[in-house]
């Protein structure tokens, strides 16, 4: 991303994780294993990635929490 705030545009950056927007709004986070892979003789794209866990807003204490564990994410898109 961008490091340059655009006019106007929410951007709040919390370490490993980025949000953008007001509402609705785009969290990304950053992982360290992102690989796209092409295999021409099945006309596929296979992405993936770990998902980091999540995050959640505790009403009680007042602070976000981790919420749930790491997951391995693979798409394949057909062309």
């Amino acid at each position: 991303m961008n490091s340059k705030n655009r006019y106007g545009l929410f951007i709040e950056n919390q370490g490993s994780r980025i949000i953008v927007g007001d509402n609705p709004y785009l969290v990304a986070s950053k992982v360290r294993d992102f690989r796209v892979v092409h295999d021409p003789e099945r006309r596929v794209e296979i992405v993936s990635y770990t998902e980091p866990y999540g995050f959640r807003w505790n009403k009680e204490t007042n602070e976000i929490e981790k919420a749930g564990s790491s997951a391995p994410i693979r798409i394949e898109v057909r062309y």
